[in-house]
């Protein structure tokens, strides 16, 4: 079970200069390095050592950590979707460092290797759950990150950390999970959890959006950039925050497992209106299911997927296809169920991961009624 900590770094202003350097040349290192590995076919770490390490150290005259630390950054971004093209490293790359050769860890204080020898600097802001655990033992620090953000020009570290995984239960209690994009996500034990929010905000500046894309002045560009941004942060809060209680609900019920939809291809496998592709396309449904996934593995509970074809248009009390769907109201004209369309969705999840997997198990929402279910939005406290 890995986990990252990203820590912001005070740096005085007479200091930057120097991690500036440092980024610039182990962009040129790594560059180096790639187009050697590139062009032998060369996807191994320790052949590359071998044809490189000592050249490099030659031409570019840095200390041997940094080398070494290069050459693992190569292999591993060669290796990621097994690129057919040379990556190219930016003079902002990050700058992989390994424990403890790299760089010593006593929060608040850090340092590390530099192309001008040992650097000191301070963490003045993370996560401190992690930092308790640390201090606990119940994390072992591995490889980590030297990160630049270059609009607001903030140093991050990203601090690896590494643990044992925690025992994983049997799931004999399948939670459905239906995600949408008017409604984040909605549980078959009756959860609903609604976006409303999120839309608000991205909708309010389209508008504006398109005015600073017409314009297409530097000053506008960098506008879209921070609009971006400020989008991107208020979707990944969203979702940490469902994520949570997408969490908590299966703590809370015994040898549970929750059941999402493999999604992968959705976005080529479905056709949607003119006015709706824009949502469409932007549905940030990996990383609430990512967010989730992490969350679960560090106390135990099991995720699994299911085929999401026909769930929204199969009735969850007979089974039967004979059926009628107006907005988020669902009819089932064989056995005259009435329920709300996502709600409905979720439940053939759940029932689906039983027959997928063929388990001797029933759905979380066993003892829930039908007609008793309460839409609620948990992210306001309902």
């Amino acid at each position: 079970m890995r986990r990252t900590l990203k820590c912001k770094l005070e740096v005085a202003p007479e200091d930057k200069q120097v991690l500036l350097d440092t980024f610039s040349t182990y962009a040129s290192l790594c560059n180096y390095i790639a187009e050697i590995a590139f062009n032998n076919n060369i996807r191994k770490r320790y052949q590359l050592h071998h044809k490189v390490y000592h050249e490099a150290r030659k031409k570019f005259k840095r200390n041997s950590q940094l080398t070494i630390t290069a050459i693992w950054k190569v292999i591993e971004t060669l290796k990621s979707n097994k690129r057919k093209t040379l990556p190219r490293f930016s003079p902002y790359s990050s700058i992989r460092l390994n424990y403890p050769r790299n760089f010593n860890f006593n929060y608040p204080d850090i340092s590390f290797t530099t192309i001008n020898g040992r650097f000191y600097a301070k963490i003045i802001g993370c996560y401190k759950k992690y930092l308790k655990e640390l201090k606990q033992g119940n994390w072992k620090i591995t490889e980590s990150h030297l990160s630049y953000n270059k609009q607001t020009e903030t140093f991050y570290f990203t601090l690896g950390l590494k643990a044992e995984s925690h025992p994983i239960s049997k799931g004999l209690n399948p939670i459905g999970v239906d995600l949408g994009i008017k409604r984040i996500a909605v549980t078959s034990t009756g959860k609903f959890f609604d976006n409303s929010k999120v839309l608000h905000t991205k909708h309010k500046y389209d508008y504006l959006r398109k005015c600073l894309q017409k314009k297409a002045t530097k000053s506008a560009k960098r506008h879209l950039k921070k609009l971006a941004r400020k989008i991107r942060l208020s979707q990944r809060d969203v979702n940490h925050n469902i994520s949570k209680k997408l969490v908590n609900i299966a703590q809370n019920i015994p040898q549970s497992i929750i059941v999402f939809e493999n999604l992968k291809y959705i976005r080529q496998n479905t056709k949607v209106r003119r006015e709706q592709r824009q949502d469409h396309n932007r549905w940030s449904f990996r990383e609430l299911q990512s967010f989730t996934g992490y969350k679960a593995e560090g106390i135990g509970i099991p995720i699994a997927f299911v085929n999401p074809r026909g769930t929204s248009h199969t009735c969850s009390k007979c089974g039967s296809v004979n059926v009628s769907r107006k907005g988020l109201k669902f009819f089932c004209h064989s056995c005259a169920l009435q329920l709300d369309a996502d709600f409905n969705a979720s439940l053939n999840i759940a029932s689906r991961y039983i027959l997928e997997t063929k388990a001797d198990c029933q759905p979380a929402n066993r003892n829930l009624q039908f007609q008793s279910y309460k839409p609620c939005n948990l992210l306001q406290g309902s």
